[in-house]
């Protein structure tokens, strides 16, 4: 009795928990080392694209400078002489070089052999000529052979324009030369009026020239650079260095003798004027000293202008 009563006191297990269903497998998706495998296979076609596009945009850069190159090399090389025949406009094709450099070699006046005829009491010889073409002052040195071939060397000495000369002579003393420079000719026509004296014409306009002759080589006397301002003359196609004192302004191309220097007279506030031979103002300019050096420009008849810088 007690034992059954025991038994059935015991408290009974714990009871079976319920069976668990598993939820369905879901589908499998790749593997992570596949789709790593499939980035890197696609990476080497992207890789072509992006390769063509730098290629592109590089030869588009390289054409833009070629094109901007060859636009300033037309359009910052080549500029205008101060002055012009009238047809034609004489260009100057590096205006940092010199007209010495530029300028072609001397024209001999040597006659073939049995050629030559001496006419009596025409020029021969050297001569040379001062003279005005408009109001600027030139100067020309020429040689004549007895049967009046003639060259020689004209300078504008205003712009510091140096031409090679060649013609003739006629058999009143007069000229018909052409004057030449960088491949440009034009015609000079000078006829002598009695005394020394010449007139004429030059270039397609005609305009007026005058000028004296004398017989010989130009004299010397230069005058010295010491103390003076060495300065460069710039604009309107020249590019030159000058010299410049209280009484004369040269260009170191021409020399500071006869015929190649230029009065200069002070008349006031930093301000000076240059004169022909004549005694004709051809140009003003200011000049100012500074801690910098000298600086200024200069104005021609004509309007136009130029700059001075020192040396």
């Amino acid at each position: 009795m007690t034992d059954n009563t025991e038994a059935n006191s015991r408290p009974s297990g714990p009871p079976t928990p319920p069976r668990v269903t598993q939820p369905p497998t879901p589908p499998a998706f790749p593997r992570i080392e596949d789709n790593t495998t499939r980035l890197i296979k696609s990476q080497p076609a992207q890789r072509k694209t992006s390769v063509w596009l730098w290629v592109g945009l590089g030869l588009v850069a390289v054409a833009l400078a070629i094109a901007a190159v060859l636009w300033f090399i037309s359009t910052g090389t080549e500029k205008d002489y101060d002055y012009s025949d009238g047809d034609q406009v004489l260009t100057e094709h590096e205006v940092s070089s010199s007209p010495l450099e530029s300028s072609p070699v001397d024209v001999a006046t040597e006659e073939p052999a049995g050629t030559a005829t001496v006419e009596a009491n025409l020029l021969t010889g050297h001569v040379y000529l001062d003279g005005e073409l408009g109001e600027i002052p030139f100067t020309l040195d020429l040689d004549i052979s007895p049967s009046g071939r003639v060259s020689g060397i004209y300078w504008n000495v205003l712009y510091d324009l140096k031409f090679q000369v060649t013609g003739t002579r006629d058999s009143n003393d007069g000229f018909s030369l052409d004057m030449s420079r960088d491949g440009v000719t034009t015609p000079l026509r000078l006829t002598a009026q009695g005394g020394g004296r010449y007139a004429g014409t030059w270039g397609k306009k005609r305009q007026t020239v005058d000028a004296r002759l004398e017989k010989g080589t130009r004299p010397g006397g230069s005058v010295s650079s010491a103390g003076a301002y060495k300065v460069r003359v710039s604009g309107n196609g020249i590019r030159a260095l000058a010299y410049i004192t209280e009484d004369c302004i040269w260009y170191a191309d021409q020399g500071s003798g006869p015929g190649h220097r230029l009065r200069v007279r002070d008349i006031g506030d930093f301000e000076y004027e240059v004169l022909s031979d004549m005694g004709a103002r051809i140009a003003t300019f200011f000049l100012m000293e500074t801690a910098y050096g000298v600086s200024g420009t200069m104005k021609d008849i004509t309007g136009k202008t130029f700059e001075i810088i020192g040396e």
